[in-house]
């Protein structure tokens, strides 16, 4: 165990423009392509939505790679009854994306998809990640015993979860897009950020819960030809009439797994 702490100054106007997407948590939940007959949607969906910018950390946050946001608590029995908070770190997602995705999106992606990159789309998907964690089941009962998805799933847990959230993330931007609560305009720059965003996160190795998740996701479009490599130009082609459907494919996979606690 170790302490972390976080200053930060919130951004109220910031803040105000994402409460419109608490009022769709309940309705994403129930959406999600769970198994049939699958029992998961919450006592509460509770979870106010700060944006802010650091000023400094200190401790366990700050060491080696920087948190973007976080969704805290993460004790299931709280957020069940209580609902949880998100917090997103604007400044340093705005540091992330011009110093390390958009020189990343340069090296492995098409001219074209390189001039659709969007610092919205990348701070509109990192907080329907942070949502993503807080939908889908929690609790599973395996054997006669009910517990924690984490604690059946053990430690391959956090790679299926972080690839869970991400592919929500995709899926719940594409349906609020769809619903008109997102500008149509953003559509264009979704997958290029989103295909950018892989290759910045595998960064972290296969030791790291994020970094397998995005494997996954990776692995799994590919072997669907939804991602391409293009040998002549050495370049990696996210392909949009191919990649909606296969979103909701892979959630369905993941959250098959975690409501089955089938390790």
């Amino acid at each position: 165990a170790a302490f972390e702490a976080y200053i930060t100054v919130v951004n109220p106007e910031e803040s105000k423009k994402l409460q419109v997407y608490q009022k769709y948590l309940k309705e994403l939940d129930e959406k999600l392509p769970m198994p049939e007959g699958a029992k998961w949607v919450r006592e509460t969906y509770e979870s106010p939505i700060r944006v802010v910018d650091v000023l400094a950390t200190g401790g366990d946050s700050r060491q080696g790679v920087q948190t973007l946001a976080f969704n805290l608590p993460n004790d299931e029995k709280v957020r069940q009854v209580k609902g949880n908070k998100q917090v997103l770190l604007k400044n340093i997602m705005t540091a992330k994306f011009e110093g390390i995705l958009r020189p990343i999106a340069v090296e492995v992606l098409s001219e074209t998809d390189v001039k659709n990159l969007s610092s919205e789309a990348f701070f509109l998907t990192v907080l329907q990640h942070e949502i993503g964690h807080s939908l889908g089941p929690s609790m599973v009962t395996t054997g006669g015993k009910t517990e924690d998805v984490g604690k059946a799933l053990k430690e391959k847990y956090s790679a299926i979860e972080e690839a869970k959230a991400d592919t929500l993330s995709m899926l719940n931007t594409l349906y609020l897009l769809d619903k008109g609560e997102i500008s149509k305009e953003l559509e264009k720059t979704l997958l290029p950020t989103y295909l950018a965003g892989l290759f910045r996160t595998i960064r972290f190795g296969l030791n790291e819960a994020h970094g397998t998740g995005v494997m996954i996701q990776f692995n799994f479009l590919a072997d669907k030809g939804a991602i391409t490599y293009d040998a002549k130009t050495k370049k990696f082609v996210a392909h949009a009439d191919k990649i909606r459907a296969h979103f909701r494919e892979l959630a369905g996979i993941l959250l098959a797994i975690e409501t089955r606690g089938d390790y």
